[in-house]
Parts: structure tokens; C-alpha cells; sequence
């Protein structure tokens, strides 16, 4: 399972050391805003398939092309095989 907001928050703060007061609870704010800054800065990488991209029928002629197999991505053309004429 993925982890939960929260996880992430405290996992990160704890992982950078910061903690709050005598218990050492984890500052999940100052954690967050780094989160924040780190994205706007563009370090962290964020990756989407372009809006129907799933959708074969959405291809038209080009569904041969997008066919998904078991090893091969549904966005990588299929290898075009070179033979000896």
C-alpha cells in the first residue's frame, strides 16, 4: 500500500531531523512546506499520461501502433523487424 499523507510528513521530518519539543514529535509542517518549495523548484519530478491515452478507440488508425503487450508499454511503438528483401 502506498503511504498515507501523514506517513510521508512524519517519515520525512524525522528522516531530516526535525523534531519538536521534549518528545521529539516530528514538525510535519516544516516537512510539508519543503514538499512545496521542492516541487515549485522543480526537484521533484512529476510524470502524467496525456488525457485519454488508455482509450484505443481514441487512436483511430493509429491503435496498431498502441497495442499493449505483457513488454511493451502501451506508448512504445511496437519494433519494426528489417527483412532481407
Amino acid at each position: 500500500r502506498a503511504p498515507t499523507a501523514h506517513e510521508l510528513l512524519v517519515t520525512l521530518a524525522k528522516r531530516r531531523g526535525w523534531l519538536l519539543g521534549r518528545g521529539g514529535y516530528a514538525d510535519e509542517t516544516r516537512a510539508g512546506r519543503r514538499i512545496l518549495k521542492d516541487y515549485c523548484d522543480g526537484k521533484l519530478v512529476v510524470c502524467t499520461l496525456p488525457p485519454r491515452a488508455n482509450d484505443i478507440a481514441y487512436l483511430g488508425e493509429l491503435a496498431e501502433w498502441f497495442v499493449p503487450t505483457a513488454a511493451m508499454p502501451l506508448w512504445a511503438p511496437p519494433a519494426i523487424s528489417s527483412s532481407s528483401s
